[in-house]
């Protein structure tokens, strides 16, 4: 079988999670200039970093594909940002493209969210949100919160990040709803839904009281990194078919490497 071009893998990725959906303030698609590469081997990545171009280069890669974007704001000017072009710079030297999904495949059927959906083997599973980034299903079974969370550790890759809880922890669980990454845009929206518990990450302090002091549901914070890996073995899956539908040969990996930024926590037992 022939080996694709990355303009013929984002054809396939687009095919899934077309650009028109990402959020006016993304941005998505190639970041570096150097679409025509033939490609023999793709990495799945949900951020880039020095580690993850590393393990690139180690492992002969040609393109990634990164669910957060490298360079979000062309006009910034800060000490990361320069270290953000550099990483730039080193792709392209060393010939590997780089094409980021982003909220278009948060969005999309089968992205981001519907993988976390189906990791907690959500039922009746719903769209929600104006962006309609949020899911919202049942369990197979009700649970008190406290199963509900151990569940979910396990299902969750092994991260240092805590998962924190706000919420009776004995209290019975079965109507769910979720948004991998930053959620905390729709607790409002949450507060209005018949839903048990919201599972999400970066929650705040405030956000957390207030939903509190408005008794709404249970809150369950997960490491942003984790909540959205859980993407990455389906969207293999889904390249893997694709190719092999068109009759293209490509191996895809998935990075080895956590960029969860969390080395320790402490908390009560």
């Amino acid at each position: 079988m022939n080996k694709p071009t990355v303009n013929e893998l984002a054809e396939i990725i687009e095919s899934r999670y077309p650009q028109s959906l990402a959020v006016e303030w993304d941005v998505v698609g190639f970041v570096t200039n150097n679409s025509n590469i033939e490609v023999s081997n793709v990495l799945l990545t949900i951020d880039v970093t020095q580690a993850v171009v590393n393990e690139a280069i180690a492992k002969s890669i040609n393109l990634i594909i990164s669910h957060h974007p490298l360079i979000l704001d062309g006009e910034e000017i800060s000490d990361i940002q320069t270290k953000r072009k550099q990483i730039k710079a080193l792709l392209e030297e060393k010939n590997i493209a780089l094409y980021v999904a982003h909220t278009n495949a948060d969005i999309a059927q089968g992205g981001v969210n519907d993988s976390l959906a189906k990791v907690l083997a959500l039922q009746n599973i719903e769209v929600f949100g104006v962006e309609k980034m949020g899911r919202k299903g049942n369990l197979i079974n009700q649970v008190s919160l406290r199963e509900f969370v151990n569940q979910l550790k396990d299902k969750l890759p092994k991260v240092n990040s805590p998962i924190q809880v706000s919420g009776n922890l004995e209290s019975k669980i079965f109507k769910v709803a979720l948004c991998g990454g930053s959620g905390s845009a729709l607790l409002e929206e949450i507060r209005r839904t018949e839903v048990d518990v919201f599972v999400t990450a970066d929650l705040k302090h405030h956000a957390v009281s207030d939903n509190e002091n408005m008794n709404g549901p249970a809150l369950v914070s997960v490491s942003h990194w984790a909540s959205e890996w859980t993407w990455l073995p389906e969207l293999k899956q889904q390249l893997e078919s694709d190719l092999l539908l068109k009759k293209l040969d490509a191996k895809i990996f998935i990075s080895d490497i956590s960029t969860d930024p969390w080395n320790f926590s402490l908390g009560s037992s």
